[in-house]
Formats: C-alpha cells, structure tokens, sequence
C-alpha cells in the first residue's frame, strides 16, 4: 500500500477564490521532506506522533539477523561457512561449493584402454551398458553419442542407464581410439563426459635361436609383448648360450635405434614380417636381433 498523507476530511464545497487554501488544496497529498537518508515513523513503543528515524536509529529496531529472512537457510553452519544461493535459497556451506549440475561419473563396460585393434565388429548389438550418476541433479536429459552411432538415450530414473547399446560398434580402421560422450543437462546448465578405448597393436621381445628368416609366429612367439603405440622402452634379458634378443614392432612406427651398456648399437638390420593378430588385424613387422647371442642378462633401451 503507498503511504498518503492527507486530511481526513474531505472538502466538498466549491473552491472560493477569496480564500488562500481551497477545497482542491485542502485534498490535496502533503509533501513530506526529512533532512537525511533517514525513515519516518516511530522509535518509541504505545501510540504518538510520527516522526524522523535516522538511520542509526532504524538498524537497531529492526536488528535483523539471517533467520529472519526466509529464503535463508542457516540450519547445521559452522565456521568459515559461506552464504550461496542453492537455485531455491541461500544456504551456509564450506567456501568452494558448488550447486552448479556436473557429471559425476559416466562409466561402460567397454573395458580398460589400450585394446588390441582388431577388424570388423568390436562390439555387438547390445554388448555395452552404459551409467551415469550426477552431482546437482537431477538429470532432465542425457544420451550418449559416438561416431557413426544414432544418439543413444540414457534410461532410468534421471538418465542414470545402466543402458545397452542398440547399435553394434566397429573396430576404427586403423589403430587409434573410439569415443562414447555423454550429452547431460538439469535443464540449465550442459555438461559432457567421454570414455575414450585406444586400440593399437602389440610389440613383442624376448630370445630366440633363430639367427635370420623370421615369420609370423616368430614374433607372436617372444614371451613379452605390450599392447602399445610407443615404440620405445627399456627391458632386460638373460640370453644363455645360442640365444638372441630380439625385438619386433609395427613398421609404421618407424625404425629403432638400440643402447646396450651406455653404447649405441649391437643389432642387425631388421627383417620385414606381415603378422595377422589375434583379432584379425594385418600390418608389417620390423623385427631385430641382436648382433650376437649368449650375451647373459642384458639391459636393452629402444628408441
């Protein structure tokens, strides 16, 4: 309600120009001025005249405390709290928190990364589930996307899965990874979270008798290998009598240069071996030997 300050009669009669103060006058609002930022009302407790509060004055009769607002929360604060609006109300929580909606964790059954590439289907219809969970939730959309791949809903109550695929998912065509990205929001604010499968293939060292000639099952046959991108690394071999040490890695990583003993060299010029992998994957081989055998335990470092 606006504040009016007029006289409580109302002049009817018709103004009279002889008369200083009409009936237009007379029901008219009153100015009212105060010398200051300031209140006007009363300071005092029971009935009386209105008067200029100062603002002194007015803080200490109104001696508001965060409980009096209702929209603050203040319920189990402790110290150093902060005051931070929720979405809903102000709540008192540790500095740092956050109310915005985040992926808390998106998760799938597509196992640990690397993977050994492979050709064709990697996964059916079906064979990966996907989970989410959320932080400020809940969720009021989410769906997982990957290329080649229609968007694919994340069911449950709040978009949380688990979830199966509905469409099979291909080995990539050539060693490098697949990603699944979850596409969430509160409506407010969009979030995104990947899971990314890196598929490359595997090297392989070990001992061999075999001096020159190599085939595929030579190399699969090295009792180490690593399914691995990187073609460098350091390891040690106990080459007995007639042994060698031999290493082999995918050509297109290039060749290698060996350090035995804090000196460069000790192995011959690789061979070329096309090796069909388990997983039907095909690609050429280098493959090294040392240049002699019987060398006893070894420290190799490749790069």
């Amino acid at each position: 309600m606006a504040l009016s300050n007029k006289h409580p009669t109302i002049a009817t009669l018709p103004n009279d120009p002889s008369y200083e103060i009409g009936s237009d006058a007379w029901n008219q609002e009153h100015a009212i001025t105060v010398a200051d930022k300031s209140f006007v009302g009363k300071s005092t407790a029971g009935a009386g005249a209105v008067a200029e509060i100062d603002m002194t004055t007015a803080k200490t009769m109104l001696a508001l405390t965060l409980d009096d607002l209702s929209n603050v929360d203040t319920v189990d604060q402790s110290k150093n709290d902060v005051l931070k609006f929720n979405g809903t109300g102000w709540v008192a929580v540790p500095e740092g928190t956050s109310f915005t909606f985040a992926i808390a964790s998106f998760t799938s059954n597509a196992g640990a990364s690397p993977q050994e590439i492979g050709t064709g289907v990697w996964k059916a219809i079906g064979a990966l589930s996907f989970s989410a969970t959320y932080s400020n939730g809940p969720a009021t959309g989410g769906y997982v996307s990957s290329s080649g791949w229609s968007n694919l809903t994340m069911g449950g109550v709040g978009f949380i899965g688990p979830t199966l695929s509905t469409q099979a998912k291909n080995y990539p065509a050539a060693p490098g990874s697949l990603s699944f990205t979850l596409n969430a929001t509160d409506g407010v604010d969009p979030k995104t979270s990947v899971i990314t499968i890196n598929f490359y293939n595997r090297i392989f060292w070990g001992l061999s008798t075999k001096a020159s000639g190599y085939n595929e099952a030579d190399i699969e046959g090295l009792a180490t290998n690593a399914i691995s991108n990187t073609k460098g690394r350091s390891f040690t071999e106990n080459a007995t009598a007639g042994n060698y040490i031999m290493y082999a890695l995918p050509t297109r990583l290039g060749t290698v240069t060996f350090w035995v003993g804090g000196f460069e060299g000790g192995f011959e010029a690789p061979e070329t071996v096309s090796v069909t992998n388990a997983s039907g994957f095909a690609e050429n081989y280098y493959i090294y030997r040392s240049t002699n055998s019987g060398l006893g335990s070894t420290s190799v470092t490749v790069v």
